[in-house]
């Protein structure tokens, strides 16, 4: 995230490299909502890319599967 840009992996990806990415990106988004001080109460989509350089597309599959 050095262009302060989000971004991801370059597609289609394989069926392993989706998985791989889906683990990653999980994890990824799961770190920052369990990051999250107590008087954050709410986060959004834009925060969350912020955070952890992904983009908007990935952060949404994440949270919807």
């Amino acid at each position: 995230m050095i262009e302060q840009k989000p971004g991801g992996p370059e597609r289609p990806l394989s069926d392993l490299g989706h998985r791989t990415y889906v683990s990653y990106w999980t994890r990824r988004v799961a770190k920052v909502l369990l990051d999250l001080n107590e008087d954050e109460h709410d986060i959004t989509i834009k925060e969350i890319q912020k955070r952890t350089g992904m983009t908007e597309h990935d952060i949404n599959y994440i949270l919807n599967h």
